[in-house]
């Protein structure tokens, strides 16, 4: 298995590739629902979190991992996970449930460094979109990666493409393939697998 990785230069928030101009984010959830606008929310309330599991596990790709996807989701603090939510700004004037509103949901696991005081690295573990090719799961990523360098000091993302097209996604996205050790932004204590030695790195499910 390949991991693909992204790092993040945090002197200009973007990642190793360009991104397209975005527009600025509201920092009040209601101006953002107010405004028609899609925009970003944590999944930090229970309907939330709800809504992003129910559209994780719609995937086939995540369907052998039920029980975890929820645990990562509901217990994020005991898993050091963080969900987040594009959200259907015009559906949220018009009262539609949350189902209805959301258009794509990202969970992620936030790892300190072993022998780097004051950053971490992550894992994306899922990413789901409820409708496909429609730009709604690259504006959540761009978004979330902004957000979490600029509040956890995230440098570094990593994750395991399920399958030929999600590693286009991500190529997209600006990722880079890993093959081995010498050519990972992790260092090598890093990259132990997670349950070996401490290890928080989680291999690709089979």
């Amino acid at each position: 298995p390949t991991v693909s990785e992204v790092q993040i230069l945090h002197n200009s928030n973007k990642s190793l590739v360009p991104r397209p101009q975005r527009s600025a984010v509201s920092s009040r959830r209601h101006d953002r629902e107010s405004s028609g606008q899609v925009f970003v929310a944590e999944a930090d309330q229970p309907r939330l979190m709800q809504t992003a599991v129910e559209l994780h596990l719609s995937k086939a790709a995540f369907s052998m991992e039920k029980a975890l996807v929820k645990r990562r989701v509901f217990q994020s603090k005991r898993y050091s996970c963080r969900t987040y939510l594009l959200l259907d700004g015009d559906r949220c004037r018009h009262r539609s449930n949350d189902t209805e509103r959301c258009l794509a949901a990202i969970t992620l696991q936030v790892n300190p460094y072993v022998e780097r005081r004051g950053s971490a690295w992550a894992q994306i573990l899922h990413m789901s979109s409820r409708y496909e090719r429609r730009g709604h799961g690259r504006h959540l990523f761009w978004e979330v990666e902004r957000l979490v360098a600029a509040s956890r000091a995230i440098d570094v993302l990593v994750c395991y493409p399920v399958g030929c097209e999600a590693a286009c996604f991500w190529q997209s996205c600006g990722f880079a393939c890993a093959h081995d050790a010498a050519s990972s932004l992790l260092p090598p204590e890093e990259l132990v697998p997670a349950g070996k030695s401490g290890g928080r790195l989680i291999p690709e499910v089979a």
